[in-house]
């Protein structure tokens, strides 16, 4: 099995034909994301804050449009 090099993105933008260059927001927030490595067991969340993540989530696609999603609020 052959591996093909992929060039690192460097920015989240993407070069216009008419030589400016223009922000992507999806591209952006991939380069930026984290994983959680501590948290604040004290912090809480409002029920309207759990309902808007939830719906967020079911907005994320899904392997085959399955939209199996499973939440657990504790």
């Amino acid at each position: 099995m052959s591996h093909i090099a992929i060039p690192a993105i460097e920015s989240a933008t993407f070069a216009m034909t008419n030589g400016t260059t223009k922000p992507n927001a999806v591209i952006e927030c991939i380069l930026s994301r984290s994983a959680a490595k501590y948290y604040d067991p004290a912090a809480t969340l409002s029920d309207d804050q759990i309902r808007e993540l939830v719906r967020i989530g079911t907005a994320a696609p899904t392997s085959f449009h399955l939209q199996n999603w499973r939440f657990i609020a504790v």
